[in-house]
């Protein structure tokens, strides 16, 4: 089972030059200036066939579910904007698709950004998010017989 968090840390860094990366649970001293958290939202195994594979001569099938996680991703500092836009755009082009899921990271949604401006110490910082939804392989694969033998006594 793969870590998304080691595959999209480093991804965002990538896209984002010189930036902490944070995660949202937990405490931290804030950043001067600019830095993304995320938050999990939710991480469930989905209920759907991924890849079945059904040997006929056995009637057996194999499933190999994935896990489904959201996040959401915050953007905060005197470069929000811009650095939110850079990376709300760079989830969704076909060589950063490709690059993560070549990792197990598999794109599947993003959310429209949302602003948020907030008064601290009645100085205004600025920031922004958006929710990313994506796939990753759990390395969770069941094997369900379909049909079993049954023997007649012939009555």
């Amino acid at each position: 089972m793969i870590d998304f968090r080691e595959v999209l840390i480093p991804y965002i860094k990538s896209k984002l030059s010189n930036i902490d990366v944070r995660d949202g649970s937990s405490t931290f001293k804030q950043p001067t200036d600019n830095y993304v958290t995320y938050y999990i939202l939710s991480e469930i195994v989905a209920s759907f066939q991924n890849e079945t594979i059904t040997n006929i001569a056995t009637e057996e099938a194999t499933y190999t579910p994935l896990t489904i996680a959201s996040l959401r991703i915050s953007i905060r500092g005197s470069s929000s904007y811009i650095n939110c836009k850079t990376l709300w755009n760079g989830f969704d082009t076909i060589t950063n698709k490709k690059s993560l899921s070549d990792l197990g990271v598999y794109f599947m949604n993003k959310g429209s950004i949302t602003q948020l401006p907030t008064s601290k110490n009645t100085h205004l910082q600025e920031g922004y998010l958006f929710t990313f939804t994506f796939s990753y392989d759990n390395s969770f694969t069941e094997t369900t017989t379909l049909t079993e033998d049954i023997t007649t006594n012939g009555n």
